[in-house]
């Protein structure tokens, strides 16, 4: 892990119309989706923004900031948690992603702080 500051982002918009219910609320071994994500994300960030409807989420250990454009699908979410975000460098997560692990995050940061401005994993085959 590097010593450069963080914020993590993860985008718990959207209307959830596919799935029916809220995806962030969505409960796995017992928690959320929005929580398991934010677990995750702590030990690699100084500051966790979770860019959806405040009026949904109570967290205490993380900050719910409502999306400035919320009909611009995930790019609004994301172009929000940049203007609100006090690090320069951001990590950015959806709230649906289950599969993300520590190993992954370790290295898209390693993959930044070596010379980049924007990392992206290659899930093709």
């Amino acid at each position: 892990m590097t010593d450069r500051a963080w914020t993590g982002v993860i985008l718990a918009g959207g209307q959830s119309s596919r799935m029916g219910r809220d995806k962030a609320l969505i409960e796995l071994d017992g928690r959320t989706m929005l929580d398991r994500t934010i677990a995750l994300l702590r030990p690699h960030v100084r500051e966790i923004l979770v860019i959806g409807d405040p009026t949904k989420y109570t967290l205490h250990n993380a900050m719910v900031v409502p999306d400035e454009q919320p009909d611009k699908g995930p790019l609004g979410g994301i172009v929000t948690a940049m203007k609100r975000a006090r690090y320069v460098r951001v990590l950015v997560l959806a709230c649906d992603m289950p599969a993300i692990n520590d190993r992954l995050l370790v290295h898209l940061k390693r993959e930044l702080d070596r010379d980049g401005d924007v990392a992206l994993p290659d899930t093709s085959p």
